[in-house]
């Protein structure tokens, strides 16, 4: 365990004087257990990355020494951390709250542990319901129904395509949009095509000169 020594000269042996002590120095020793010496919580992912503002969600931090969870650290006010629950060493859910009026887009945080702080993350926050990828999606006759004004929370992997199927009526305007570098992932080159319902292509990005890799049409 931790303890204090103290070190200080020797008493001087002499018949008329007191013992004076001249120099005294204090030294915090640490202790070598395990607790001390951890080494700092790492996030490998954070999952689904989005929240609705408004609404309470989730998010499931995965990474290593990830046990002992005491606090999620956030940067910017609006949303808040209400609690913390470990799934062993490699995952936490952490349940947040976005208030009715916070900004939109993107939050910073790191987790505390009692090993210490980890790197920065961030998650979105989005003005719309959010809706969780469902595969098979890789066929267009396999497209996952969306509605309208809808987050969806997916991965794509490298060589990945997934299929989204949104209704509209005649007028109405289409708005796709991908958020993937801005999230700090890995570096995804992603592209967006449009069908109409006969399958002719009706529109397509790859880069954009707004979002670089995160195509938007």
């Amino acid at each position: 365990g931790a303890g204090w020594w103290v070190l200080r000269d020797a008493p001087t042996n002499t018949d008329t004087e007191p013992a004076m002590i001249r120099t005294m120095l204090v030294l915090a020793l640490l202790a070598c257990g395990g607790e001390l010496l951890a080494a700092p919580p790492t996030i490998e992912g954070v999952a689904p990355g989005v929240g609705q503002r408004g609404t309470a969600f989730t998010l499931t931090v995965t990474g290593a020494r990830l046990n002992d969870p005491q606090e999620l650290m956030l940067y910017a006010p609006g949303v808040t951390c209400t609690k913390l629950t470990a799934s062993g060493e490699n995952a936490v859910t952490a349940t947040l709250t976005a208030a009715p009026d916070c900004p939109l887009g993107e939050y910073a945080f790191r987790l505390r542990t009692a090993g210490g702080a980890s790197e920065v993350r961030t998650f979105r926050v989005s003005p719309f319901p959010v809706a969780v990828e469902a595969e098979p999606n890789d066929a267009r006759e396999r497209a996952q129904p969306v509605p309208p004004n809808t987050s969806v929370a997916g991965v794509v992997e490298a060589g990945d395509v997934d299929h989204f199927a949104v209704a509209l009526k005649k007028g109405q305007r289409l708005a796709a949009e991908v958020e993937g570098v801005r999230m700090g992932g890995e570096l995804n080159d992603t592209a967006v095509t449009v069908f109409g319902p006969d399958g002719k292509e009706l529109a397509a990005a790859d880069d954009t000169p707004l979002f670089r890799q995160d195509a938007f049409v």
